[in-house]
């Protein structure tokens, strides 16, 4: 494993933190406009896996370390793109 510095291991930490919260904001703000909130929580749940694969590929963590939080933000992301489904198709009835 690289040693890298506290400095860069705060920008890695801050950068995955930001989508992480977005991901729980944004269900909940969603209330009036469901399909869209539901499709920038998707991209935030896919911009932590990447950032997570990123430090596994980048040596900053162990391979086996960040393994379930990888897997559950990919079913997160998977139920998101159901429940974007589900709901485009409800909006799409209700035109």
């Amino acid at each position: 494993m690289w040693r890298i510095s506290q400095k860069a291991t705060l920008a890695f930490v801050i950068k995955l933190q930001r989508p992480a919260l977005l991901i729980s904001l944004n269900i909940a703000e969603g209330a009036a406009e469901k399909a869209r909130f539901y499709r920038i929580t998707r991209r935030s749940a896919t911009e932590c896996v990447s950032i997570i694969y990123i430090c596994r590929c980048l040596k900053f963590v162990e391979k086996n370390l960040l393994v379930n939080e990888r897997e559950l933000l990919l079913r997160v992301a998977a139920i998101l793109t159901r429940m974007i489904k589900v709901q485009v198709k409800m909006e799409d009835s209700n035109s």
